[in-house]
């Protein structure tokens, strides 16, 4: 007979599972942690990131509850994306560690999508410089 020990989920996985899950989901520009002037002092001096836009406020073995805030791309439909951000959360919570979930979403704000082109000043400049 084979006895196994306990297996402990730090609260630093399931945020990292939340935080990587959001940024899955398209329209989710990033993560939004509302830092205080005092947190950066103190994460500067101690040299620690105090990160809270990934809060966990109740967790027991096969149950974790979260609050996410997140920054969203201009134009997204908030009503369809926050569940669609909930799903991929929970979807991914279940899979890698068999826990249920409930997800709280905040739109902390909101964001012109950025693309990124090729700059043809650059191109040319580049290419005149032959000699």
């Amino acid at each position: 007979n084979i006895k196994h020990g306990d297996i402990k989920i730090s609260e630093f996985v399931i945020t990292e599972i939340v935080r990587k899950a959001s940024m899955e989901v398209e329209g989710v520009v990033g993560l939004a942690g509302d830092q205080s002037f005092m947190d950066t002092i103190t994460e500067m001096i101690s040299n620690k990131k105090k990160v809270n836009d990934v809060k966990i406020t109740k967790m027991t073995n096969d149950f974790v509850e979260i609050d996410i805030k997140l920054i969203i791309q201009y134009n997204s439909d908030i009503s369809q994306l926050a569940p669609r951000v909930q799903n991929r959360i929970s979807e991914k919570i279940k899979e890698m560690t068999g826990m249920d979930s409930k997800i709280h979403v905040t739109i902390s704000n909101v964001e012109q999508a950025t693309t990124i082109k090729p700059n043809d000043e650059n191109i040319e400049s580049n290419n005149s410089n032959d000699d």
